[in-house]
């Protein structure tokens, strides 16, 4: 991984400015793919995305309105980069105000609506998120989000110095956690931010290419989740030396056909 520079990213508590209550001081790397393709990445990804899927949003938007009362879509408050709290858009799943019995939610979850329990295990109640990653509050790729009050309640487990418990970049709707639960459902926190932690040190194209193509896989089979979780571990190491190149390569590209 190309080194470029190093920042501080201080977590301080202000929720009326947007901002969790956390205080963390780390040195984060950064990378030229980091700096000034992935967003651009994301932008032009997300908007293609959104044209693509709109007739399947369209569709299943009026299946869930007329199953069960209540809108389409789902707004919940996330943490997001650096501990600013923004509204993270999916599709409701669940009934209204199934959010009061509890965050946590699971395939039998007697929540979950009909529609719910066909969109949620493929995932397509997270297409509005494409909007989040087009406006700036996700990338494609990165650590989960998680909501406020489950911040909130890990904070009284874990010290507010733990890295990977609030992102230091833009949280995904895919990443390297995403991927490891699939075949690990009972992936413990400690994991899980260790998991946000080695991607948020080791952004790379090739890694975020290599993370797409594995969850493009463990949507399809069980063996295919499993394989992209046993193959976590390896793809950043093998990330650093090829991004390198490649994330200059296409930065001189971009330039000369500017």
């Amino acid at each position: 991984m190309l080194d470029i520079c190093r920042r501080e990213q201080p977590y301080t508590h202000n929720e009326g400015a947007g901002t969790l209550v956390l205080t963390l001081g780390s040195g984060e790397i950064v990378s030229l793919y980091q700096v000034c393709l992935k967003r651009a990445v994301d932008i032009v990804a997300a908007a293609l995305g959104l044209v693509i899927v709109f007739p399947v949003l369209l569709f299943l938007a009026v299946l869930i309105c007329s199953e069960s009362p209540g809108g389409f879509l789902y707004r919940q408050r996330r943490i997001g980069k650096g501990g600013r709290i923004f509204t993270i858009y999916k599709l409701r799943s669940m009934h209204v105000g199934a959010e009061k019995l509890g965050y946590r939610t699971g395939r039998n979850d007697q929540r979950l609506t009909r529609v719910g329990r066909f969109i949620m295990p493929a995932k397509l109640d997270e297409l509005p998120q494409l909007y989040n990653v087009l406006i700036g509050d996700m990338s494609l790729i990165g650590p989960r989000p998680l909501s406020v009050v489950e911040v909130l309640e890990l904070q009284k487990l874990f010290p507010a110095s733990r890295v990977g418990l609030v992102p230091s970049v833009a949280p995904g709707i895919t990443g390297l956690e995403q991927i490891s639960r699939k075949c690990c459902a009972e992936l413990s926190y400690s994991r899980r931010f260790d998991l946000n932690w080695q991607y948020e040190r080791g952004i790379t194209l090739w890694a975020d290419l290599r993370i797409l193509a594995l969850t493009l896989l463990s949507c399809r089979t069980a063996a295919g989740a499993i394989a992209s979780a046993a193959c976590c571990e390896m793809l950043l190491v093998e990330a650093a030396v090829a991004d390198s190149f490649l994330s200059l390569l296409i930065f001189f590209c971009f330039c000369i056909a500017c």
